[in-house]
């Protein structure tokens, strides 16, 4: 679960920052009908690897706040719209 992100956060945001710590299955964010909860939840391949994001984010500044980045604590179905991870092009260097 991350909690207090921008309103216009992404699905796609939240892989493209995730997948810097592991491999990103499924992110969402979190909406009451048409607007932004300001939370969302990201799966990742491994245990380990949310691990490493709970350790990196927590705190992190993200659009001028402070993310609280934990394991979420009930189950989470993910709706059609959820990005996958994978789908980001790496970024090339020359």
């Amino acid at each position: 679960m991350v909690r207090n992100l921008p309103w216009s956060t992404a699905n796609e945001d939240l892989v493209e920052l995730f997948e810097t710590t592991g491999q990103v299955e499924l992110a969402e964010i979190l909406f009451d009908g048409t607007r932004s909860k300001g939370c969302g939840v990201v799966q990742f391949a491994q245990v380990g690897e949310a691990e490493t994001a709970i350790a990196k984010f927590q705190g992190y500044m993200y659009g001028g706040r402070p993310l609280d980045v934990r394991f979420n604590d009930r189950w989470h179905t993910f709706t059609p719209s959820a990005a996958k991870g994978g789908q980001i092009a790496p970024m090339q260097s020359e």
